[in-house]
């Protein structure tokens, strides 16, 4: 989510650079979600990108801070999602993007950049969604492993951490995995787990289960199968609620726009 802003370099240059230095992966999650598709034949038509491709040029040039989405119709504040629709614009219907980025844009792009506390944070895609969630359920090694893959730098656990937890609740991010984080939460919170976190540690997520689906009162050998048991059932909770809603979504992506 770096941003390599010049003044004097021309818009159309400027978004060539840009889209040259995603990562495979944001390209190919951007790709994945077909409202950010510019074509005859894709969700985003000529007139909506001419539209959009005019807004883009004020955020650029720093005088607007987020864009409307062409098809969602909702603000969206991510550079990286920003800068792959209006490239799928320009080369679908070869428009071109006039003018040339002015000095103080440059430098209020360079502010803004030094105080984004997630310019490091990759674009999240549905699987870094589910492993997230299944955090509890995870060794910490495997846990730490995800976490530090979704930066771009190196960056320490507990900050790694700290920025991950805000970035997937600051409201201000309407990124659609983020979005489906939230619901997919909410709904074990309210269903299942009152108390569930995805940064709880797997003796917190086992406390909880126990403390809702188990009851006291039996003798030591049921508790030290129960505890045997406890173990795997936390894992399978989390996971089939997950899966399932994940499965639900993914059937009606066409339609996600409804449970979010």
């Amino acid at each position: 989510m770096s941003d390599s802003r010049a003044a004097g370099v021309s818009l159309s240059q400027s978004l060539t650079t840009a889209m040259s230095e995603l990562p495979d992966g944001t390209v190919k999650a951007l790709k994945k979600d077909t409202n950010n598709l510019a074509g005859p034949n894709k969700k985003i038509k000529q007139d909506a990108c001419k539209k959009y491709l005019k807004e883009y040029k004020k955020f650029v040039n720093g005088e607007i801070d987020s864009i409307t989405h062409p098809v969602t119709k909702k603000s969206i504040t991510r550079k990286d999602r920003i800068d792959f629709i209006a490239d799928q614009c320009r080369a679908a219907f070869d428009l071109s993007i006039s003018g040339s980025i002015s000095s103080s844009s440059s430098s209020s792009s360079s502010s803004k950049k030094d105080a984004d506390p997630y310019k490091d944070l990759k674009t999240l895609t549905f699987k870094d969604i589910d492993k997230i969630l299944e955090y509890p359920t995870e060794t910490s090694a495997a846990k730490h492993k995800h976490l530090l893959s979704l930066f771009s730098k190196k960056v320490k656990v507990e900050k790694a951490t700290q920025i991950l937890k805000a970035y997937l609740e600051d409201r201000s991010i309407t990124d659609e995995n983020v979005l489906l984080y939230r619901k997919i939460k909410e709904r074990i919170k309210t269903s299942y787990l009152v108390r569930y976190d995805s940064f709880m540690t797997a003796t917190e997520l086992n406390k909880i289960v126990k403390d809702n689906y188990f009851t006291a009162g039996y003798d030591t050998s049921v508790n030290n199968l129960r505890n045997l048991i406890q173990a795997r059932y936390s894992k399978m909770l989390i996971t089939y609620l997950n899966k399932q809603y994940y499965i639900t979504t993914e059937i009606k992506m066409k339609t996600i726009t409804k449970y979010l």
